[in-house]
């Protein structure tokens, strides 16, 4: 059981690192204004709503990734056939993704897919780990 909790809340920092990989890589390749305050709901979503699609693209890839992620190595550390730690971890993602989308809006096309690739990317991770 330990084992199994162990699992799952490393496979959610596993896949938190990769998405704030994604994120710095994006704000790398989109850089905010400098004089953005980003407590400032306002500006936030101003900034958001001047974002090309590509930086929607790069973030939607860090999520899936980060779940997938998540859900391999919570699959590897579990160290057997167990589906629903993985999906424990895309469960998470996606509240978390919620919780995001709830506080800075976002397109309608990026919010619908964002919410349905956590779980099927999160299982697929597990999925993987199984091939080990």
């Amino acid at each position: 059981m330990l084992n199994k909790i162990l699992a799952v809340g490393l496979g959610f920092g596993a896949g938190f690192l990769v998405v704030g990989l994604a994120m710095f890589i994006s704000s790398l390749i989109y850089p905010p204004p400098k004089d953005l305050d980003m407590q400032d709901r306002e500006a936030m979503t101003s900034f958001v709503q001047s974002l090309p699609v590509g930086a929607f693209l790069v973030v939607l890839l860090g999520h899936a990734s980060g779940a997938l992620v998540g859900g391999f190595v919570c699959g590897l550390i579990s160290n057997e056939v167990w589906q629903l730690g993985p999906l424990i971890v895309g469960v998470g993602f996606l509240l978390s993704g919620i919780l995001n989308l709830r506080m800075v809006p976002h397109p309608t096309w990026f919010a619908a897919l964002d919410l349905l690739l956590y779980l099927p990317a999160a299982w697929l991770g597990g999925y993987f780990s199984t091939l080990l």
